[in-house]
């Protein structure tokens, strides 16, 4: 079940009007998520998922990095390039452009969300959470 509150949008110019909050429960970890796989009654061990894991993420970077597109039932994943060329002569300048990871939300992934995603509003609280002031999650300890 997905929790969210009502919170008055304070850009819509004087309108009554009001938005929806997620209210997240938890972050998970990537050692999270291995622990939640290993209680499924899987013959693989832990150490089996973080090694295939390992070797995914390492091989899923080494094809983006070669210029690829990489797509996954989660997330599709490349690169692009960000500034402005002079000409059609011009070359890369790392001091005018940027290489930038391009991650989206794969269509399998929205589907399923979009689909079976059951949702329930909370009493308000008056104020939306402060998401600058929330920890960040530890790394993933994968080896990468």
């Amino acid at each position: 079940m997905i929790d969210f509150g009502l919170h008055k949008n304070k850009l819509t110019n004087g309108k009554e009007q009001y938005r929806a909050t997620v209210l997240t429960k938890e972050t998970y970890t990537l050692n999270d998520v291995i622990d939640r796989m290993v209680e499924q009654n899987t013959t693989l061990t832990r150490q089996d998922i973080m090694a295939v894991l390992d070797l995914f993420f390492y091989t899923v970077m080494m094809l983006v990095l070669e210029g690829n597109s990489v797509l996954t039932p989660l997330v599709n994943l490349g690169v692009s390039i960000a500034g402005n060329f002079r000409s059609a002569d011009d070359t890369f300048d790392r001091k005018r452009h940027k290489v930038k990871a391009r991650v989206n939300a794969s269509k399998v992934f929205k589907d399923k969300v979009e689909q079976q995603a059951q949702v329930q509003q909370q009493n308000p609280t008056g104020r939306c959470p402060n998401r600058a002031s929330a920890s960040s999650p530890p790394a993933p300890t994968t080896g990468l």
